[in-house]
């Protein structure tokens, strides 16, 4: 499975790393809107995450990791829909791209350049096994994260508004509100082995 993001904990406590790395032009986005992820193709699409500024939720921006090979940012957030139309694939590089096609308001049926032609939103549940390994695995987690900021933010206990921090992945009131909340981490999907054969149990 061809990975396309290598995780980087620790750079998601540098603030100020995380602000270059997001204001760099090779800099991308695997957006998600309403819960469904951007497909192009069986992989994922991702668009210049300097011309989606416009486009993104406050406070869902969140840090993935860095390409291999060139060492890019790559982020997540949840998006308006026509962010679609900026898209390329995952896997083609910034020079590479067709040149980005105008943000046009009601544009919907209307000619787009590039990889945006192609792309869609999915519901990955439906869509996902269907993708190439690494792509499904880079938008689920994009989903997972920009979900979990959906959900949470609030504290459940004062009522008081979450502000993101660490890269995306960890929530709290402020700096003394104590330790600072994060996204849980289970399967996707649960087996067990009955008669040498594994068979699904639940899935999240």
């Amino acid at each position: 499975m061809p990975r396309q993001c290598a995780p980087d904990g620790l750079r998601r406590k540098d603030a100020e790393r995380l602000r270059q790395l997001a204001a760099s032009p090779d800099a991308t986005l695997v957006p998600v809107s309403a819960g469904r992820s951007l497909v192009c193709g069986e992989g994922a699409a991702v668009v210049p995450l300097a011309a989606a500024q416009g486009l993104l939720t406050p406070g869902t921006l969140t840090f993935l990791g860095l390409r291999p090979g060139d060492g890019a940012a790559v982020f997540a957030a949840e998006c308006e829909q026509r962010v679609d139309e900026l898209a390329r694939p995952a896997g083609q590089a910034r020079h590479a791209a067709a040149p980005a096609p105008t943000l046009a308001a009601g544009r919907r049926g209307a000619a787009r350049a590039g990889a945006g032609a192609q792309a869609r939103w999915a519901n990955l549940r439906r869509e996902g096994p269907g993708c190439e390994a690494g792509a499904a695995a880079l938008m689920a987690l994009a989903a997972g994260l920009v979900g979990w900021h959906a959900a949470n933010g609030f504290c459940g206990a004062t009522g008081r508004p979450l502000r993101a921090l660490q890269g995306g992945h960890a929530r709290r009131a402020g700096p003394a509100a104590g330790p600072a909340a994060g996204p849980a981490a289970a399967p996707a999907a649960r087996l067990h082995a009955t008669g040498g054969r594994a068979q699904g149990a639940g899935r999240r």
